[in-house]
């Protein structure tokens, strides 16, 4: 597992599969700069890479559908009184993810920071599956994060 504690996030970083090369370091910053970016300031992240047959046992356990899927988020509740809080788990199949980036044409770490930043949204409250308006809402905050990071020059795979 790899850390990189800023003043006050913390972003986990937990490669569980063992197909595809990442670079943590900047898997890692770049999420930091994403909860930034949505405004959170604080707290602690994880982000868990795993491959298409752990991501089916959870979707199956978790929303009933028995097939993997590119990002899962499960947001933490809020820790009273204390200085930080887990915000929740990110957790990304590399497989899917690398499949999806072919069907973009788009290089696997772009893929990753695109499912990092609608899994992390995620956490922070947005479904676009509750109704049109969230979906817009959620859209909309996803298409100014990409915008800001595209302009700090991290590629992100588009939609």
């Amino acid at each position: 597992m790899t850390m990189v504690s800023s003043s006050l996030l913390t972003v986990h970083l937990s490669n569980r599969q063992r197909t595809f090369r990442i670079r943590s370091q900047f898997l890692i910053s770049t999420a930091e700069t994403i909860l930034r970016h949505a405004e959170q300031h604080r707290g602690e992240l994880s982000v868990v890479l795993i491959n298409d047959r752990a991501m089916r046992k959870l979707n199956t356990l978790y929303r009933g559908k028995n097939r993997p899927t590119d990002v899962l988020s499960f947001p933490q509740a809020p820790l009273r009184g204390g200085v930080e809080h887990l915000i929740g788990d990110v957790v990304i199949s590399l497989q899917t993810a690398t499949q999806q980036a072919k069907e973009r044409k788009s290089a696997l770490h772009g893929e990753i920071v695109r499912l990092l930043v609608h899994g992390i949204l995620h956490l922070l409250g947005y479904d676009h599956e509750r109704s049109p308006q969230a979906a817009r809402r959620m859209r909309a905050k996803e298409r100014m994060i990409i915008r800001r990071l595209t302009m700090a020059g991290v590629r992100v795979s588009r939609t």
